[in-house]
């Protein structure tokens, strides 16, 4: 082998290295920003049956005032 391809070969190993954390770190946040996305709806439902159930108390209320 030559001092050429060793250079390539090492620069090869470490562009991998850097390419498989860089993914491994993409995966990551994606993977969060997907979790907190699933986390807002899943609050935005909670949030959405507590206001129907106002809605419907004050709703009866109206009805039994009357």
């Amino acid at each position: 082998m030559t001092l050429f391809q060793v250079t390539r070969l090492g620069f090869a190993d470490i562009w991998f290295s850097w390419a498989k954390s860089s993914c491994k770190g993409w995966v990551w946040m994606l993977t969060s920003l997907w979790k907190k996305k699933e986390g807002k709806e899943e609050k935005k439902k909670r949030k959405n049956k507590i206001n129907k159930k106002e809605r419907e108390k004050r709703n009866k209320k109206a009805l039994f005032i009357k």
